[in-house]
Parts: C-alpha cells; structure tokens; sequence
C-alpha cells in the first residue's frame, strides 16, 4: 500500500522586503501559529494574515527603511 503526495512548491521571500512604491512586505512561513504581527518600535501591532499554505502576509506603509520591528 502507498500513497504518494503531490506538493506544487513555490518559490518564496521570507522577511521583510520593499516594493517600489516604499510599501513593506513582511512573509512569514508559521503553520502551526494561531497568529502573526509585526510589531513596531512604538509599540503598534500590525497583525499578518494567513494563507492555507501556512505562511503569513502583511503588507504596508507605516514601516520605512531603518526602521526596527520584531516579528
């Protein structure tokens, strides 16, 4: 008895990128996480979202070039 299990795998970026229009991409690969933000030096939590692929997406303006956050 075998099964066989067929992926599509895609090439992914992980972490924090910018596009260029300045916007930050944050990607994430946490499948067994219930949730994900990344969180800016003033305190602000910017909550990531999921896919059914287990990686989590977030994309936005209020994070600049130079600036520090945590995942």
């Amino acid at each position: 008895y075998s099964i066989m299990h067929h992926f599509t795998i895609h090439k992914r970026q992980l972490g924090v990128w910018f596009t260029e229009t300045g916007e930050a991409v944050a990607q994430v690969w946490a499948p067994g996480a219930s949730a994900v933000a990344l969180e800016l030096s003033d305190g602000t939590l910017l909550p990531l979202t999921a896919d059914t692929s287990g990686y989590w997406t977030l994309g936005t303006d209020r994070l600049r070039p130079g600036d520090t956050y945590r995942i």
